[in-house]
């Protein structure tokens, strides 16, 4: 535990510092929010990247590479030790964490296309998923799908429009490596919910031959006319298992396959 201070009122005084940094920041967004709303102001989108940072600011950034580490997001991601005009000292995570004096000097004004840049971080120091987690990812279909890497801040996509600089800007916190990647190996999730990952599942609750009910409304069929019986069909039908975890390439990711009957005569399968 650190030391108490003994000096007369140093607790006062630390939440007085402590406020007014926080208008200082307050001021700093609002500023910050009606530049965004400019509307393709290039002057002020140049201004949103050159923000003033404080001792004690979290903060990403992209410095040494040969510190920063790709798999490591704390050898990319620090506190601001030290404030010396346009520039900041950086002490990376990794660096506390190993109790060491390490710190980087990095540039604040700067654009996403030079080799130095820094961020603000409001991110959640947390994530769901670990590297190497096998997921699915949204891309329109639900793909299959491994964690390659935590908060992937040099993403071409994220790096094409400007640097984040507020709390709701988008900081990529996944790139997964697809299972059937084709042209397009790799996918990024911009934020760790279920809308975008998902972790693949490991257990069932049925297996192939079981006679199930399904939630038509929620099915998919992998042919024309299944999915147009699906959609013309009762909310919930009766059906059985043909084939658990399927990952094919072309198709979407699907838990279970089940074959239904129309009229007693035509069997159709849906995902």
């Amino acid at each position: 535990m650190g030391k108490k201070s003994k000096k007369k009122g140093g607790a006062a005084n630390k939440a007085a510092r402590k406020e007014k940094l926080q208008e200082r920041r307050e001021q700093q967004m609002e500023q910050l929010d009606q530049n965004s709303d400019d509307g393709g102001n290039n002057e002020l989108v140049d201004n949103r990247r050159d923000r003033e940072y404080f001792v004690g600011d979290r903060v990403w950034f992209k410095g040494d590479l040969s510190y920063c580490d790709g798999k490591n997001p704390n050898t990319y991601r620090g506190i601001v030790h030290a404030v010396d005009r346009d520039f900041v000292e950086i002490k990376p995570l990794q660096a506390l964490i190993d109790g060491d004096d390490y710190t980087q000097r990095i540039p604040t004004k700067i654009k996403p296309s030079q080799k130095m840049y820094v961020f603000p971080d409001f991110c959640d120091m947390t994530l769901r998923f670990d590297i190497g987690d096998n997921v699915i990812c949204n891309v329109d279909d639900w793909v299959p799908a491994s964690v390659s890497y935590l908060w992937p801040i040099e993403e071409n996509d994220f790096l094409q429009g400007f640097l984040p600089a507020t709390a709701s800007d988008v900081v990529p916190q996944y790139e997964c490596n697809m299972l059937f990647g084709g042209d397009y190996p790799s996918v990024t999730a911009p934020h760790d919910d279920d809308d975008y990952i998902q972790l693949k599942p490991t257990s069932f609750r049925f297996k192939v031959g079981d006679s199930v009910t399904f939630n038509s409304m929620k099915a998919r069929g992998n042919t024309a006319a299944a999915a147009n019986h699906l959609r013309r069909n009762a909310e919930w039908s009766d059906g059985k298992i043909t084939s658990v975890d399927l990952c094919e390439e072309g198709l979407d990711y699907a838990v279970y396959e089940c074959s239904f009957k129309v009229a007693a005569k035509k069997v159709f399968l849906f995902h």
